[in-house]
């Protein structure tokens, strides 16, 4: 359908840990972060398969403030969030990992700008562990309001980042040197046959071996 065909497309690129919190005996942590859409009727799982996996602890987050008026709840959880979600690879034995060399994608079901200003992609850092539960490193939350409130193009923008990453409400923090934890990267949102139409022309194939792929359930 039309709507389908305009429906807005999410990319999230050059992520990048900052000071994050040592778990790890050795002073260092094995961090991977999850990737949620909220709220999570705007991701279009079309083709998806939902996996059982643990369930996110309630977190109330506090949502970075659009860089203009936009209505939006007093709260956020992860329990809002979409249960099909992107999941970044592990980076072993370091407090400052990076994902420069991934790009992930949300497909949304959203065509209206109004609508996809009201969407927030939620960041939720664990460290990995062999055996036990993985410990929650902590959360943050980017409004995609952000991303086009400076454009002038209907079809979507995109925005730097760098965010302080939360735990229970409270900042965290390297123990080693007291700085805070931030997670930093590239948000980009475009239409969907934009993006398909870049993919085509890729002729290198170097999107299309990096875009999309790590969606978990896909």
């Amino acid at each position: 359908s039309a709507a389908e065909k305009d429906a807005f497309v999410v990319e999230i690129f050059g992520l990048r840990g900052n000071n994050l919190r040592a778990f790890d005996g050795d002073g260092t942590s094995d961090p991977y972060f999850r990737i949620y859409m909220s709220p999570g009727n705007a991701m279009d799982t079309t083709g998806f398969v939902e996996e059982d996996h643990e369930e996110d602890d309630e977190l109330d987050v506090k949502q970075e403030k659009p860089k203009k008026n936009i209505k939006k709840s007093k709260k956020m959880t992860t329990g809002g969030a979409s249960k099909t979600y992107i999941t970044t690879s592990t980076c072993k034995n370091t407090l400052n990992p990076d994902w420069d060399n991934q790009t992930y994608m949300f497909q949304t079901r959203i065509s209206k700008r109004e609508d996809l200003e009201r969407c927030h992609i939620v960041f939720v850092g664990y460290d990995w562990d062999k055996v036990g539960k993985h410990d929650k490193i902590g959360y943050c939350t980017f409004p995609l309001a952000n991303c086009i409130a400076e454009s002038q193009d209907s079809d979507g923008g995109n925005a730097t980042f760098s965010l302080q990453i939360n735990k229970k409400g409270n900042n965290q923090m390297n123990d080693m040197d007291g700085m805070r934890s931030s997670l930093s990267g590239v948000i980009r949102v475009t239409r969907i046959n934009q993006y398909y139409n870049k993919l085509d022309t890729d002729r290198s194939g170097q999107l299309h071996s990096t875009m999309g792929q790590k969606l978990h359930g896909w």
